[in-house]
């Protein structure tokens, strides 16, 4: 007989991970106990070594599904002769590091009770069991234990806790187990808060199919949601949300009807069934079954499947496609509390379908797409968040990411923890969200970091909350932040070409800078190459207007600006040049983002974003497959430093508009310019270094087109090349980049 402590790091809480060691223990003649310590699953067992060695096999190799084991340490121990095996209650000491499950999408088997007529579950929209269901969004400190979550104030009735109780059932140990006799109820009121009766799902479906606009309170927060396919309705939620251009998500009934509308691979396929349930964005089909106003101007649409119980009750023969955008004004955050969202929403929805659950931690859908064959997430939340990156250091540290799409990070016990996607900080509601968010990542994994690390910009909203608290405080440079999220996501520590393609970010000559080519590690970088600095006027009002863009772009190419932009006055043209000229209100910048804009104004594609980065994205949908050509550019090498100068550019486009050749051959061959010169200077800057490791990164790297075209190029000229996959590209990521310097007085102390 041996015995051994196994304690095994990870996401193993709420996930099944004790039934699951019950069971092999079991199976195994092995003798002890098993139980939840803070964040880690401890073990005593006692056996024969044969079977000690398959228990463990099972629990290293075989582990419940959704499991992410990070560490198991196996101790020796005195035998103790222990009788039989238990599951213990959870305890508490001094954690190291706390893992959180995300929330998960309802499993098949849980559907299929919900479904099934004999089930106690019949049509109960919070049927959940150890593999699927509520998780980030209702805990509220660990270990995850009922009393810990939203759920303890629904005390289990017997069945339940006769299921919770016997280790043979798959809901042994479920936390948020519950059923209809027990558990949280729906209800269906209009926007008035007038309790309607009868059966409020089923009120729900009626009400949507009449066209109506329902607000859906869903595991994170609050959906807006009607018949995808009444282009009445979706007019009327546009104007009501005040949301006229951007994309609709919508939730399909199932894949058969997902595929009816767009394209998908078997990579998309994989994402879209899988237990995060994303919004997917897929290549839309030509069809007639959705109206055109749910994605204008794109050829992507975001699709996501039901990933809840109360998701799937709503879909029935006749309703197939639903908008399910969030349930928010435009510009604040997700709405997650009942009156709130109905004081809130109530000019938007008509009626609204809430449940008296509450959710501790809202979070919104996450959104991805498949590159090059993989996964990048947009917007880290449901389903992903919290993420855990492991990281050579013991320090405690949090990091306060930037000004939009903001996330924070913190680092302890050698683990970097990203937090969900939160929002744009300009906004009052978004900002106390921020900070609740801190807060609450504090709070949970129990961590009182000795510093802060922020942006170098003085105006953002989290540089400002850096210099209000008492904790020392360093800022790191935007793109630096943007090229180390990529190195930490694919473990690299060594130097690296970073091409960091942004719109805007605060240089450290007081420039915007977005165009940049680095060379540096997690120490330090160099910045040795840029797009050439064009004068900009205005200040945050040049990313929501392109035209001004493109005016100092023309300008700056020496082009009178009022013969090509369109549909701006041509007095307030001339002012804007009279300022450019004066110098009124001006800066430099090197924003490959403001270059997208100046040219999607230019060939009269956007003058103004009704969304974040409509201009760039309309100017990529534009594009068409089969051109080759570009235009020419020059490249000059200035003290030290290699300039991209955009000149040549400028008026290659003009000539081409004067020509009247066609927006998407003028698109392609912008688009194809930037391919060659970035793969053109990646390659100089190579030669000179011997750098061959190449990191991609920064917002405009969104752009499918370019990214594909790069890294493609890149590729085959033999370079080892990385973009950010799982670790948002854009802002989303700037915290995990924060985090990552290794050099303490980086930037000095702000």
């Amino acid at each position: 007989m041996l015995g051994y402590k196994i304690q095994i790091m990870g996401i193993v809480q709420g996930v099944g991970f004790r039934p699951f060691v019950y069971s092999k223990a079991l199976a195994n003649n092995l003798k002890g106990w098993v139980n939840n310590c803070d964040s880690t699953v401890v073990i005593m067992i006692e056996g024969e070594k044969n079977d000690i060695k398959c228990f463990i096999k099972d629990m290293i190799y075989n582990p419940p599904s959704i499991a992410n084991i990070e560490k198991i340490k196996i101790i020796p121990c005195e035998v103790k002769g222990y009788k039989d095996f238990h599951i213990l209650p959870s305890t508490s000491t001094t954690p190291t590091i706390c893992f959180l499950s995300p929330d998960i999408a309802t499993c098949d088997k849980c559907m299929n009770e919900v479904l099934n007529p004999k089930s106690r579950r019949y049509r109960y929209p919070f049927t959940n069991c150890t593999q699927c269901g509520p998780r980030f969004s209702i805990i509220k400190e660990l270990p995850y234990d009922r009393k810990n979550t939203t759920m303890s104030m629904f005390p289990m009735c017997t069945d339940c806790e006769k299921e919770y109780n016997d280790p043979s059932d798959s809901r042994f140990h479920t936390q948020p187990n519950c059923c209809k006799k027990c558990g949280p109820q729906v209800e269906f009121i209009d926007s008035d808060n007038m309790k309607k009766y009868g059966n409020p799902i089923k009120s729900a479906v009626s009400m949507i199919k009449q066209g109506k606009i329902v607000g859906i309170k869903g595991l994170g927060g609050f959906h807006l949601c009607c018949d995808a396919v009444n282009n009445n309705t979706v007019n009327i939620l546009r104007i009501r949300k005040k949301r006229p251009n951007k994309p609709l998500a919508i939730m399909a009934k199932n894949l058969e009807s997902a595929k009816k509308i767009a394209y998908i691979s078997t990579k998309e396929e994989q994402i879209v069934t899988g237990k995060q349930r994303p919004i997917v964005l897929l290549k839309k089909r030509l069809s007639n079954i959705l109206p055109s106003n749910i994605a204008p101007n794109q050829r992507y649409i975001g699709i996501m499947l039901p990933y809840t119980p109360l998701h799937y009750l709503l879909f029935d023969e006749s309703l197939e496609y639903l908008v399910m955008t969030s349930g928010n004004l435009n510009g604040q955050p997700l709405a997650y509390k009942n009156k709130e969202a109905i004081e809130s929403l109530g000019n938007i929805c008509d009626y609204f379908l809430t449940h008296n659950r509450e959710i501790h931690m809202p979070i919104d859908d996450s959104v991805v797409k498949v590159i090059e064959d993989k996964v990048m997430v947009i917007r880290l939340a449901r389903g992903y968040a919290p993420y855990h990156v492991k990281m050579d250091s013991n320090k405690e540290i949090l990091a306060l990411g930037g000004q939009q799409k903001s996330t924070v990070c913190v680092l302890k016990s050698k683990y970097a923890v990203m937090s969900n996607y939160i929002g744009d900080l300009g906004d009052y509601d978004t900002f106390e969200r921020y900070q609740k968010t801190i807060d609450n990542i504090l709070n949970i994994y129990k961590t009182t970091p000795d510093r802060l690390i922020h942006d170098l910009h003085p105006l953002y909203d989290s540089t400002k909350y850096a210099h209000e608290q008492s904790i020392r405080h360093i800022g790191v440079q935007h793109h630096y932040a943007h090229m180390l999220s990529c190195m930490v996501e694919h473990n690299m520590d060594k130097k690296v070409i970073g091409v960091i393609y942004d719109g805007t970010g605060l240089g450290d000559d007081g420039a915007i800078w977005g165009g940049e080519f680095f060379i540096g590690d997690r120490k330090s970088y160099k910045r040795v190459a840029h797009l050439k600095y064009v004068t900009l006027q205005g200040g945050d009002i040049t990313v929501k207007e392109p035209w001004r863009s493109g005016v100092s772009f023309l300008c700056s190419s020496e082009i009178e600006p009022e013969k090509y932009i369109k549909g701006v006055n041509r007095d307030t043209i001339k002012l804007l040049k009279e300022a450019l000229s004066s110098d009124f209100n001006c800066f430099q910048s090197s924003s490959i983002g403001r270059f997208f804009d100046g040219v999607s104004a230019l060939i009269g594609l956007c003058n103004y974003n009704t969304y974040d980065g409509e201009a760039a994205i309309i100017l990529e949908n534009n594009t068409e497959s089969g051109v080759t050509q570009l235009y020419s550019y020059d490249i000059d090498d200035t003290n030290n430093e290699l300039l991209i100068d955009y000149k040549k550019i400028i008026k290659g486009i003009i000539g081409d508009v004067k020509q009247g050749i066609n927006i998407s051959s003028i698109s392609s061959k912008f688009h194809n310019t930037v391919i060659d010169f970035t793969v053109n200077m990646v390659d100089r800057l190579s030669k000179k270094s011997g750098i061959v490791d190449v990191v991609l990164s920064g917002g405009v790297f969104q752009n499918s087109y370019l990214l594909s075209g790069i890294y493609r190029r890149l590729k085959g000229l033999g370079f080892n090349t990385y973009f950010n996959e799982i670790i948002p590209i854009n802002d989303g990521g700037l915290s995990l980049g924060q985090i990552a310097i290794e050099d303490d007085e980086y930037g000095g102390v702000k």
